[in-house]
């Protein structure tokens, strides 16, 4: 499911408070060809019940590939295209991601519009410990 600015979505995980005191979490950016956020050992074992924690996640990019923005690079609905080829440019370095450059920006070759654009913290994780 693509995701404009602004929207969310919940999951409810069912957990032994016992034995899961972390959690990893990683998502790509759909309409890109390598941005991703992640964290890795949130600490959760603590949280009281009604507890939340929040935090702002920045966007990576995964050097897998250069940005250019073409449709045949982007797999997701704004583009259409080819996921990971290793054949495709890249400088296999992780950074964080400078954002897109829509046609709106003046890349005309570009698959992506205005409503494409991010900034880093480019995602907000909210975790609620609700029994």
């Amino acid at each position: 499911m693509a995701h404009h600015a602004g929207t969310s979505d919940s999951i409810t995980l069912t957990l032994s408070p016992d034995r899961a005191k972390y959690l990893s979490v990683a998502s790509m950016f759909v309409n890109t060809n390598d941005a991703f956020v992640g964290e890795t050992g949130l600490s959760i074992g603590s949280l009281a019940t009604g507890e939340t924690f929040v935090m702002n996640m920045n966007v990576w990019d995964s050097g897998t590939e250069a940005n250019d923005e073409l449709a045949a690079t982007i797999p997701g609905p704004a583009g259409g295209g080819e996921g990971f080829n290793a054949a495709r440019n890249d400088d296999d370095k992780v950074s964080f991601h400078p954002g897109v450059v829509s046609k709106d920006d003046g890349l005309t070759t570009s698959a992506l519009s205005a409503n494409h654009r991010f900034l880093n913290p480019g995602a907000r994780i909210t975790i609620t410990r609700i029994e």
